[in-house]
């Protein structure tokens, strides 16, 4: 396992992650470490930050990360084909984009289509006192020229696809471009996402080649122990379960065996953090008087 150690001004958290990190939080008590993550994420500067010396880290076994050298991708449920399609730095799809354009299966073709630049120019340039000339056809040339998609039998956006499918389709472009990287040393994937469906919980677990910090208020029973933090009134890492084990032994004054520790804990979880639906008609004849 990975240490993560995430710091900014008053927030110095930090937690254990093989693979995946579901972070679970009930009361919006995990935005300050989300925050962070988003902050040191971002290229915007404040008056405040600068002022005030604060300024985002993440630690990885204790050595601090850049962006130059890693990759942080978000995942969200309120991911938008239109604003994606934008193509801004920031783009999941123009990420996906300019790793498949640089794979040698399209070499062949962009050269193609770079003589032809050229032949144009060439012919242009005849008998025409204004020349030109066309720059070298490569890879962030032709992104600029595509107007990128998705779709089946027809054209679709968010909002003709479910919350799984939404989330799916972000998952499938992160698989390829973890799977068909060359450029940096890690790829982090992170995001807030509420009552994760056991479908879009085995794609997380299928992106092997990234590290995976989901912050959510829904527990599923396929989830790990190991890959569970609670963040309640303290962070909890429940892949440190022996260090629980002790303090929670003091706070009860009672002796238990670190199994039965682990049988409450996966007691607790489907009591308090598993979703449940229900139905209002059911329901009210709780609250009434007779």
């Amino acid at each position: 396992m990975n240490l993560v150690h995430i710091i900014n001004g008053s927030v110095n958290k930090e937690f254990q992650i093989n693979q995946v990190k579901y972070l679970l939080c009930k009361n919006n008590d995990d935005y300050p470490l989300y925050s962070t993550i988003k902050q040191f994420v971002s290229k915007e500067h404040s008056e405040y930050r600068e002022e005030n010396d604060v300024k985002a880290k993440i630690l990885i076994d204790d050595r601090e990360l850049s962006l130059k050298n890693n990759l942080f991708i978000e995942i969200t449920d309120t991911y938008s084909f239109h604003e994606d399609q934008k193509l801004n730095s920031r783009s999941l799809m123009l990420k996906y984009l300019e790793i498949k354009l640089q794979l040698t299966d399209f070499f062949d073709t962009t050269n193609t289509i770079d003589i032809l630049f050229h032949t144009l120019s060439d012919e242009f340039n005849e008998n025409s006192a204004l020349k030109v000339m066309f720059q070298t056809v490569g890879y962030k040339q032709l992104v600029k020229l595509l107007y990128p998609y998705y779709g089946e039998d027809y054209q679709k956006d968010e909002f003709d696809l479910s919350l799984p499918e939404l989330l799916s389709f972000q998952i499938q472009l992160i698989e390829y471009i973890a799977k068909h990287n060359t450029k940096y040393n890690n790829i982090f994937v992170y995001g807030r996402l509420h009552h994760l469906e056991q479908c879009t919980i085995e794609q997380l677990n299928s992106l092997k080649e990234c590290k995976i910090m989901i912050f959510t208020n829904c527990f599923n029973g396929s989830m790990q122990l190991d890959d569970i933090c609670l963040i309640e009134r303290d962070l909890i890492d429940l892949a440190n379960r022996e260090a629980f084990y002790r303090l929670f032994s003091m706070r009860s004054f009672r002796f238990f065996t670190i199994e039965e520790v682990q049988d409450m804990i996966m007691k607790y979880l489907n009591t308090c953090y598993t979703h449940t639906d229900n139905d209002i008609y059911q329901e009210l004849e709780r609250f009434s008087k007779k």
